[in-house]
Formats: C-alpha cells, sequence, structure tokens
C-alpha cells in the first residue's frame, strides 16, 4: 500500500514539475504613434501582453492601438519575457496578429523575393509580406532569398566567432521560394 501511495505521489510531483512555463508576461518595445512625426524610436513599453508559448505573443488591446503601423498592415515588436531575458523580435499585424521572425542585424529579418525568415518551435521556414507562412518551418537554419534561392541545412550548429556567429556541419540544400528542394541535402 505505501509503494502505491509513494508511486502515485512521486508520478503527481513529476508531472507537475514538467507542466508549461506559460503564459508569460511579454516585455516590449516598439514605436507608438507620437505627435512628434519627427521621432523614430522604439522605446520600452512594459507589459504589452502575453506569450502563450515561445513563438506567440498575445498583445493587449490598448498596446496595439498604441502601435505606429505607418502606412503599412505590419509593424515590429521586440518581446522577451522578463525585463533581462533574450530579446525576440516579431511581425504583428493591426489585426494582432504575431509571427516571430529571425533575428538579423540587430533587427527583423529583411523581406528578400518578397520573402523573409520566421521562427517556429526552433526551426526556421518563410512568411510573406501578408506573414502568411508560404514554407513550413522545418530547417535548423535557412540564409534568406536571393535570385529565388536560399540555402537551408538540418543538423547544423551555430559556431560564435567574438560578436559574430556562422553555421556550420548538417547538411545543406538550396530551395526555390515556392519551397521546393532544387539542390539536394548533402
Amino acid at each position: 500500500m505505501n509503494r502505491y501511495i509513494i508511486l502515485t505521489l512521486s508520478t503527481l510531483f513529476i508531472g507537475c514539475s514538467n507542466t508549461s512555463n506559460y503564459p508569460k508576461d511579454a516585455h516590449c518595445a516598439y514605436m507608438p504613434k507620437v505627435a512628434d512625426e519627427n521621432s523614430s524610436e522604439f522605446s520600452p513599453q512594459g507589459v504589452c501582453g502575453q506569450f502563450t508559448d515561445e513563438d506567440t505573443i498575445i498583445i493587449k488591446p490598448k498596446h496595439l492601438k498604441n502601435m505606429d503601423f505607418g502606412e503599412g498592415n505590419s509593424t515590429v515588436l521586440y518581446a522577451n519575457a522578463s525585463s533581462e531575458g533574450k530579446r525576440n523580435v516579431f511581425y504583428v499585424t493591426k489585426s494582432g496578429k504575431t509571427i516571430h521572425t529571425f533575428f538579423f542585424d540587430n533587427g527583423p529579418d529583411y523581406f528578400h523575393d518578397g520573402l523573409a525568415r520566421v521562427i517556429k518551435k526552433g526551426k526556421i521556414g518563410f512568411i510573406n509580406h501578408d506573414l502568411e507562412v508560404v514554407i513550413e518551418p522545418k530547417y535548423d537554419y535557412a540564409r534568406f532569398f536571393e535570385n529565388g534561392k536560399a540555402k537551408v541545412c538540418n543538423g547544423c550548429t551555430e559556431k560564435k566567432e567574438g560578436e559574430y556567429s556562422m553555421m556550420v556541419g548538417g547538411k545543406w540544400g538550396v530551395i526555390d521560394t515556392t519551397g521546393k528542394l532544387i539542390e539536394p541535402m548533402k
């Protein structure tokens, strides 16, 4: 009887210790609507919403209304789960849709050939200007598109050299803007 109770309590304890750490507050910085047209500063905005997982944020309506979308349908949001945690970058639409994009050159990934890199569960894919996923995230790394082609890899790892890093190892191939593999992984 005692073994059964200990086993049950152990199972309950282990099950509870593996629960998700979400939702988490999202500490954000974005470009707010401002009266001064000369201002182009991203500024901390405090907790602007909640992470529902590592790649998704639900933005509070008051913050969504305060974001400067300019003449486009999307803007950029920097967010982390604590005031000192790793900063992630997201594209946000006027309707509140968020998509975790690749952090490149101190900001969100640029659109090349109409596509930008997106991150989902640690894998990289591509989105279009409407923030629709057009190539599902399934690569460990992908370069941006150039002339309709992008190098992709699986099994590669990041190697840091000072303030720079490079991807090494793994199998590399080339895809086109539809996601079709045009040079096999090797």
